[in-house]
């Protein structure tokens, strides 16, 4: 063989191993691609039925009703406030003012399940500090959003038409909120 023959041949299986080399680069990069794909198909899938068993049901509109006659009285004592105290009825104490978040739930950006501890309890320190070790406040919408929810202060005593006209405001202010597109709440 001539020595011009055996570098052609040596140069040929260089861009031989070379093709091959780069296929098989290209064969694991699409492969982890579709393996990452697949666990953060599977993440969402769990965060989503983790959400729907924490409230029972992915309708936001099912809410326990309040039962109070319109002319009777509650106090909105801490013992009034933890008998609301699942996803499906929840009341909180914010700040010495109990809120109604059973319709919030659904829409919370950082999910239910970072509400559903504090139903039935006073969830000050959690809403203020997010639960983070680094704590974050809420933005300045999510204290506006407040409002919509509000049952009246701690240890208020006030009538069952109130009650039961906040409840009703409090279930229809997802709606008014247009869900969980808000800011970094």
């Amino acid at each position: 063989m001539c020595p011009k023959s055996t570098s052609t041949q040596k140069s040929l299986d260089f861009k031989k191993n070379m093709k091959i080399k780069i296929a098989v680069g290209v064969a694991l990069f699409i492969f982890w691609a579709v393996v990452v794909a697949i666990l953060v198909s599977a993440m969402v899938t769990h965060q989503n039925n983790q959400n729907k068993n924490l409230l029972g049901s992915s309708n936001n509109s099912v809410v326990a009703p309040i039962v109070v006659a319109p002319g009777q009285e509650i106090v909105l004592s801490s013992a009034e406030v933890a008998k609301h105290n699942t996803a499906q009825d929840c009341w909180m104490i914010i700040s010495n003012k109990v809120y109604n978040f059973t319709s919030f739930l659904t829409v919370h950006p950082g999910g239910a399940y970072t509400m559903t501890p504090y139903c039935g309890k006073d969830g000050s320190q959690g809403y203020q500090t997010k639960d983070l070790s680094r704590p974050t406040n809420h933005s300045s919408t999510a204290y506006s959003m407040l409002a919509a929810y509000y049952l009246g202060d701690l240890n208020q005593k006030i009538t069952g038409t109130q009650l039961n006209q906040n409840v009703q405001n409090a279930q229809q202010a997802p709606a008014l909120f247009g869900g969980g597109d808000r800011e970094n709440d």
